[in-house]
């Protein structure tokens, strides 16, 4: 059973992983159809996850707010601002949409949207659309730190993220004996610890690889630092999406991908470690 699992898992992971590096290359519009598709799919996870504890979401407002934001983040994927652009734009039209919709359904007699479910529609567009639209932050900010390497920094986050998970994974289910956070995961200290080491040193040689470690310490040592912040931030990610559908007893949160649960199950890390690649690397680099 266990090696069933196995072989399930990186045949999926390793197809999904292709198929990333394939789309985050080529960029432009097959990138954002790909990111939408993503958002989109998660939004779903995370609504049904909701309506599993009998709430209500504001399904028709908050799928084609995440699209708008998803094409906001790539068309102004220059502007240095558009996180908070976007913000302001989508939380105003947000409102606007959600209070004419309560005037209406008080009008017709129906029960109008309660406060906690306005909120979790929103929250839900942040947390999946919201946070893919780093993807189109990463891809300027590689072509002006890596005028000959740009398409190398948009896979920092994917190697800090799979590249934890990946090694958490195995280390964990060979030599993991300590368990902690037992009501939320399956998760070890040796799995974490294991994690922990796969993302530093595997950030630190893809750098190297790519040409954008140059070989000095001070530049290896940041790469190095960044693999092991992001896998520490990529456990935080796992934990936060467990913990929400632990509450609902739910094991995944889809069956999308064969042997790794739904989309969210799959990207919980990577949503985490998106924005903090960015902000890492300019904090560095840009100051």
């Amino acid at each position: 059973m266990f090696k069933t699992e196995i072989k399930q898992r990186l045949f999926y992971g390793f197809s999904l992983g292709i198929l990333t590096i394939l789309i985050l290359n080529e960029g432009g519009i097959l990138l954002l159809l790909a990111t939408m598709w993503v958002a989109a799919s998660g939004l779903r996870e995370f609504y049904r996850l909701v309506r599993a504890e009998g709430g209500r979401t504001f399904d028709l407002v908050g799928y084609p707010l995440a699209a708008i934001m998803i094409i906001i983040a790539f068309l102004a994927e220059t502007s240095q601002n558009f996180t908070y652009e976007s913000a302001g734009l989508l939380s105003t039209v947000y409102i606007l949409l959600v209070s004419i919709a309560n005037i209406v359904r008080a009008f017709q007699g129906k029960p109008v949207y309660k406060i906690s479910e306005i909120s979790i529609t929103f929250f839900g567009i942040f947390l999946t659309a919201g946070l893919l639209s780093y993807v189109f932050k990463l891809h300027p900010l590689g072509s002006f730190l890596f005028p000959e390497k740009g398409n190398y920094l948009i896979f920092v986050p994917m190697i800090g993220a799979w590249a934890y998970d990946s090694s958490a994974f195995f280390s964990g289910k060979y030599f993991g004996k300590n368990n902690y956070l037992s009501t939320v995961s399956k998760k070890t200290w040796e799995g974490t610890v294991g994690g922990l080491l796969g993302s530093s040193f595997g950030m630190t040689l893809f750098a190297y690889m790519s040409g954008m470690g140059t070989g000095t310490f001070q530049n290896l040592f940041f790469w190095w630092l960044t693999g092991l912040i992001l896998g520490l931030i990529a456990q935080l990610g796992d934990l936060a999406f467990s913990v929400l559908k632990r509450e609902k007893l739910m094991k995944d949160y889809g069956a999308s991908i064969p042997g790794h649960g739904g989309i969210l199950d799959r990207m919980d890390s990577f949503l985490f470690v998106l924005p903090a690649s960015y902000y890492l690397i300019k904090l560095f680099f840009i100051g």
